[in-house]
């Protein structure tokens, strides 16, 4: 499921998470970030070649579902390209 994650060291991140006992897999995980009157998402640990990272639950702040516009947007860029009609999305490429 597409989640917003808070974590401890204060980045927020967007991904397809899937629990695992006390740890999560985050699949494509995208880092949040402000950009002029929106948001962009960049990915997350840019200088690896990987796209599934496991975190321990304990360095999760908040979790949350993301909207439907984020979800949108990171369909779009990282996901299954699938957008859920009668959204713009307010993310920049």
């Amino acid at each position: 499921m597409i989640k917003v994650l808070k974590l401890i060291t204060g980045e927020e991140i967007i991904a397809d998470v899937e629990e695992l006992g006390n740890g999560l897999t985050l699949r494509n995980p995208a880092r949040l970030a402000i950009h002029g009157q929106g948001a962009i998402l960049v990915p997350w640990l840019m200088l690896t070649q990987e796209t599934n990272f496991e975190i321990l639950k304990s360095h999760v702040l908040f979790e949350g579902d993301a909207d439907a516009e984020l979800v949108n947007g990171y369909n779009q860029q990282f996901g299954n390209g699938l957008v859920i009609a009668g959204n713009e999305g307010l993310i920049v490429p």
